[in-house]
């Protein structure tokens, strides 16, 4: 059997032991997941908690090389809870073990040393590690919502949730350092989410540390604090302009206008921005 059999066969295994309610709130690697069905729930779970307060708190967490930093240790420990067959989890205890990394500069190369961190991705069970790895974080109350596409974690906390965001982001920073994962706080950003025709309001202060903004990706697409997707709707028209300027003064792209038309424009207007692009890293000797 060749290693890309073994590594199909685990990863199927890896995906049926876990179980559907905890990761309910992963969109990224499942069969059913994408970056569309991330969007329709976060914009979702907004509405949902907009019928009862006049705004919602969401917070765009960041991590630091999320994938690159993943714990072995607490990788196997939490693989060991699943039910699986004990082969498998001896092949994944064994795939990412006894692995060592150098540094080359100049010529000179640094000794060998064992990697105990990181998820093989380029391998193609990486990903699907990094769904049991995360697949415990949890919010406190549950009125909030998380939502995950891959390391890319969203917080929603509503105007009249049970508990607010402060408690809410500082589990998930205990999580994150229990962890061993670092949460980039010049990435992360908070955006309040409220109704168009609202404007009297009392806002809530802004986080420390937190740049609160009023427009975000969620992700992949520009939205606005009052759910509006203009600015990401003229970004794409100006990229179409653009693109068909480049081709419009030459004969032979008016030949193939149709290809080019495939090509250049539809592939701006369908909403495909982030589900082909996760991050990806080689393995180590």
């Amino acid at each position: 059997m060749s290693r890309v059999t073994e590594r199909l066969i685990v990863r199927k295994y890896l995906l049926l032991a876990l179980p559907t309610d905890q990761v309910f709130d992963q969109f990224a690697y499942r069969p059913t997941g994408s970056t569309t069905s991330a969007l329709f729930a976060i914009t979702h779970h907004i509405s949902r908690l907009l019928k009862s307060s006049s705004y919602v708190r969401c917070i765009l967490i960041d991590y630091c090389k999320a994938f690159d930093t993943i714990n072995h240790l607490t990788l196997f420990q939490r693989l060991q809870q699943l039910t699986m067959p004990p082969n498998v989890l001896l092949w994944i205890i064994n795939f990412l073990s006894g692995r060592t990394q150098a540094v080359s500069s100049f010529g000179q190369i640094s000794s060998w040393l064992p990697v105990s961190r990181s998820i093989i991705q380029g391998y193609g069970i990486g990903p699907y590690l990094y769904l049991v790895y995360a697949s415990d974080l949890r919010t406190l109350s549950p009125h909030n919502v998380i939502i995950k596409y891959a390391d890319d974690t969203t917080l929603l906390v509503g105007q009249h949730s049970s508990m607010d965001i402060i408690p809410e982001y500082d589990n998930i920073c205990v999580w994150s350092a229990r962890n061993k994962l670092t949460i980039n706080t010049d990435k992360t950003k908070e955006i309040i989410f409220h109704r168009p025709a609202s404007r009297h309001f009392n806002i809530p202060p802004p986080m420390p540390d937190i740049e609160r903004v009023t427009q975000a990706t969620l992700p992949g697409i520009d939205i606005t604090s009052t759910l509006s997707a203009a600015a990401y709707v003229n970004r794409m028209l100006l990229q179409i302009n653009q693109r068909l300027y480049c081709h419009s003064s030459s004969r032979k792209a008016w030949q193939f206008r149709h290809y080019i038309s495939y090509l250049l424009v539809l592939s701006c207007l369908r909403y495909q921005p982030l589900q082909d692009n996760l991050p990806s890293t080689t393995g180590t000797g």
